[in-house]
């Protein structure tokens, strides 16, 4: 099956050029503008990753993205912030908020790319490993799963940037 990819952002020519790269990589993508929609897809597609941009007409993206986080089936979807608000403050927020990674609409797609493409990989052999754990103890390594790969990816984007 394709990993799916849940695109949530306002602007149609960068949700569109973003989703062109990633069908080229074989994803399926999902499409969402709005807070209310983006919960209902996270909830009922179950997303492998979802791109979330801050600014949002209708609620912004931290509110969201603390909603995915507190909400057990969506808990360990990994959010990929892609924004235009200036990385000063709004980084360590959305980590805080519980962000995999945050980018700026400036960074180049390949980079985007290359952490989901990281992301996907860890995904299925993490759960490859647990299939047959149950699900709190799949939560939990999942959590320390994305915890070893976010070092990881921070020194390939280092050495990418």
């Amino acid at each position: 099956m394709k990993p799916k990819i849940l695109i949530v952002e306002d602007d149609p020519d960068a949700s569109k050029a973003l989703a062109i790269r990633l069908k080229a990589d074989g994803f399926v993508v999902l499409h969402s503008i709005t807070a209310i929609n983006t919960l209902l897809l996270a909830r009922e597609e179950q997303p492998d990753v979802i791109i979330l941009d801050l600014g949002l007409p209708d609620l912004d993206g931290y509110s969201i993205l603390k909603e995915l986080k507190e909400f057990p089936p969506t808990t360990c979807i990994p959010v990929i912030v892609l924004t235009a608000r200036d990385p000063q403050g709004n980084q360590e927020r959305s980590h805080e908020t519980g962000a995999f990674e945050f980018f700026q609409k400036l960074v180049l797609v390949a980079a985007v790319q290359n952490v989901i493409t990281n992301v996907i990989r860890f995904i299925e052999i993490i759960d490859y490993q647990i299939m047959s754990a149950t699900v709190s103890a799949r939560l939990r390594s999942r959590r320390f799963g994305f915890f070893v790969l976010r070092l990881a990816v921070n020194d390939a984007r280092d050495a990418f940037l």
